[in-house]
Order: C-alpha cells, then sequence, then structure tokens
C-alpha cells in the first residue's frame, strides 16, 4: 500500500511540473513577441515607414556596376558640356558697300564719292566667302573678298572713270572667352538653351588695292591718277553672339590694327553687326551692316587713301 501510495504522489508532481513547464512556455513566447511588437514602430520610422529593401542576389558570374562619377564634367565650358569635338563652318555672302573717302598722290587730293547703287550698277566680278575651324575653345577664320568695279561719271563738263581692284584676306585666331546659359527652353521641350557667347581674336588683314581714275576736262585734256597698294595689317578685336530664339541670333563685332607698324596703315578699324535665322541646327542665313575704314596717309608732299567702306552684306553659311 505504501508504495501503491508513493506511486500516485509521484505521478501527481509530475503531471504539475508538465502544466507549469507549459505555462512558463506560453509565457516567454507572450513577452517575446510583445518586444518584438513595440520594437516594430521604432524600425518603420527610420525607414521612412517602409521595410528596408533587401538586396537582390547575384546572378552566378554577375558583376555588381559601379556608381557613375557624379563629378563635373571634363572640359566644362561655363555649363556648355564637352566640346572638345571639331567642327567646321563655310559660308558664302555678298557685301554691297559704298565708297566714301579721299585718295592721295604725291599731294593731290581726290574725293571718292560711290553710293552702294553705284557699285551695284558698276560690279564687273565679285566672290565673298568665310569659314572657320573650331575645337574646343579655340578657333581660326578666314575671310577672303574679291571685287572689281569700273565707274564712269559724266556732266556737262567734265567725264570721270573710275577703275577699282580690291583684295582682301583675313586670317584670325582666337579663343571663345565667354559662354554663357540665357535659359529658355526650345518649344519642342529639348535641353537646348539661349546661349550667349564672346570671342577674342587676334591675326592679320591683307589688302591689295589699284585704284586708276581718269578725268577729262572739257577743253583741258585727260588727268590721270592712280593709286597700287598691298600691305598686311595686325588686328585685333572681338565679337559676341546671342540666341534670341531657337531659331533667331544676333551677333557683332569689330578689330582695330595697322598703328603704323612698318609698311602697315596708320590706323585701320572694321565694325559689323547682322540677324541671323537657323533653317537647321547646321545652317542659318544672315543679313547684317559691315564697315571698314582705313586711314594709310602718310608723308609730305601726302600719299595714301582715307576712306570708309560700308553697306548691307548677305549669306549663308553650313557648319559641318
Amino acid at each position: 500500500m505504501p508504495a501503491a501510495g508513493a506511486g500516485r504522489a509521484s505521478g501527481i508532481r509530475y503531471v504539475a511540473g508538465m502544466r507549469l513547464l507549459r505555462r512558463t512556455t506560453t509565457l516567454m513566447f507572450c513577452l517575446t513577441a510583445m518586444a518584438a511588437l513595440s520594437s516594430a514602430p521604432a524600425v518603420a520610422q527610420e525607414t521612412g515607414g517602409e521595410p528596408p529593401p533587401q538586396a537582390e542576389p547575384e546572378a552566378p558570374g554577375e558583376e555588381t556596376p559601379e556608381l557613375l562619377d557624379e563629378g563635373e564634367p571634363e572640359f566644362d565650358l561655363d555649363g556648355a558640356g564637352d566640346r572638345r569635338e571639331l567642327w567646321f563652318f563655310l559660308g558664302l555672302y555678298g557685301w554691297v558697300s559704298a565708297i566714301d573717302g579721299d585718295v592721295y598722290d604725291r599731294g593731290r587730293r581726290i574725293g571718292i564719292d560711290i553710293s552702294m547703287e553705284e557699285v551695284l550698277e558698276s560690279v564687273d566680278r565679285a566672290l565673298f566667302f568665310y569659314s572657320e575651324v573650331h575645337y574646343g575653345r579655340f578657333f581660326a577664320a578666314f575671310d577672303g573678298s574679291f571685287v572689281d568695279l569700273n565707274d564712269d561719271e559724266s556732266s556737262t563738263l567734265t567725264d570721270v572713270e573710275i577703275d577699282i581692284e580690291q583684295e582682301i584676306y583675313e586670317l584670325r585666331f582666337g579663343y571663345e572667352l565667354i559662354r554663357r546659359d540665357l535659359g529658355g527652353e526650345s518649344e519642342e521641350g529639348s535641353d537646348w538653351t539661349r546661349e550667349l557667347i564672346v570671342d577674342v581674336f587676334a591675326g592679320t588683314r591683307y589688302t591689295s588695292l589699284e585704284i586708276d581714275i581718269d578725268t577729262t576736262v572739257l577743253d583741258a585734256g585727260t588727268i590721270r591718277f592712280d593709286e597700287r597698294e598691298d600691305r598686311w595689317d595686325p588686328i585685333i578685336g572681338a565679337r559676341i553672339k546671342a540666341d534670341l530664339s531657337r531659331r533667331w541670333f544676333v551677333m557683332a563685332g569689330g578689330d582695330v590694327g595697322g598703328f603704323g607698324i612698318g609698311a602697315a596703315a596708320e590706323f585701320t578699324w572694321q565694325a559689323q553687326g547682322a540677324v541671323g535665322f537657323r533653317v537647321s541646327p547646321k545652317a542659318a542665313f544672315l543679313a547684317g551692316y559691315r564697315a571698314i575704314g582705313t586711314d594709310t596717309v602718310s608723308g609730305s608732299p601726302r600719299d595714301g587713301l582715307d576712306w570708309v567702306q560700308h553697306g548691307v552684306f548677305f549669306g549663308f553659311g553650313l557648319r559641318f
């Protein structure tokens, strides 16, 4: 009997112990779940309310791409981007210029006044062309012109025949000093914006000039005057171009030179302004006004010329 009572007591203690173990395990699980729930808001707050992204496993043999360098692009021209490409510009134009001034030959002075209308009527041959090559901020430009005209003016007492043959060639080396973004996207919504560009340059202007003037006075015979000049003039100058829209732009420029250096002119200058219209990204029309002044008068008796050629010009150019 005692042995049987002891067995029942042991069985009771075993059942009680199991119940206590189950209650303890349940309590620990509940406490752990409450702790996890209490920490969940902190994690959401740190990640902006969303669970942190999980990294996707890399495929075998696949490398993770490196992040692009977000530093400044090389050779950035004041926001113009990488412009290190080589490009060319070639244009043909016409310049209808009046001539006002004086010509001196061994002290003799002859005034010249030829209007643009008279030039148009008296031109025999003419050719004008312009070209540029650019690389980055640097450029070289060549401007050439050739004109041969004959003008005959008659009155009751006199008859004046003027023959002028002139060649002008300019070679410039320049640098893009300023490029500024003026804003204003195109109507197509591309990244194109209006720009302001300022260039400076230095170079030389070669002038070859032949002037023959025959003046016949009634009952006094013919007086012949001729002038020949071939000279190289050093020049320095600047130009500016600004976009008005995707199609329209304006530009202006000028130079000075001569300075009496060697056989150069005492002083020479040039100024021009124009309005342009782009028919495509690589083609444009241009129209404006241009003037070139030259003073080569020197010595005693006076010899040389002091005049200004000025008039409208128009042209067409291609970039490639």
